[in-house]
Parts: structure tokens; sequence; C-alpha cells
């Protein structure tokens, strides 16, 4: 890929994030935020079938991204401590003792 394929990389994210967040701020200003977050903000802008349909899809990537997280968490928890990160009873054992 190169510098440049790395490059034009974060350009093309950073051009998308700017992008949601200025969409979500012009959703945002429309009005008062009730309860529901994000998933309110969209429904409300795009109508309840089609927002409950990416609400779904947020709801997803939430619990994809936590589960994410945790492993990561989990793996450096494991380091920090010397421990092996083989997934036998043992390593399981010092895991649940925290």
């Amino acid at each position: 890929v190169g510098v440049l394929g790395v490059l034009s990389m974060f350009a093309i994210g950073g051009l998308m994030a700017i992008l949601t967040v200025l969409s979500v701020s012009a959703m945002a200003s429309n009005g008062r935020i009730a309860a529901g977050g994000t998933y309110y903000l969209v429904s409300r802008s795009v109508g309840p079938e089609l927002g409950g349909a990416i609400g779904l899809i947020f709801f997803a990537a939430n619990v994809t991204g936590i589960a994410f997280y945790l492993q990561a968490f989990s793996d450096t928890v494991a380091q920090a401590y010397g421990w092996d990160a083989g997934l036998d009873a043992k390593t399981a054992e010092k895991a649940l003792a925290i």
C-alpha cells in the first residue's frame, strides 16, 4: 500500500468522520433530544422503521466493539502480570481470581 495509500486512508477516514459529525450536529440542532440518545435522533430524522433498523445495526456494532475492548483489556492485564496468553484452565482461574 505504501505511505501514500496509508495517508489516503487517513484522509478518507477523516472526511467520513467530519461528514458524520456535521450530519449529527444538523439533526441534534433541530430540537430537544429526548431519552434514547442516538436512536432518538436517527428515528426522528428518517422515521421509526428505518430508524429501528439503524438502531439494531448500531446496537450490534456497540456489542462487537465492547467484545473487542474486553479482549484487548484482558490481554493487556495478562501481559502485565506475566500470565500465559493461552486459553487454558490455569489462566482462566487467574483471570477469575482478579
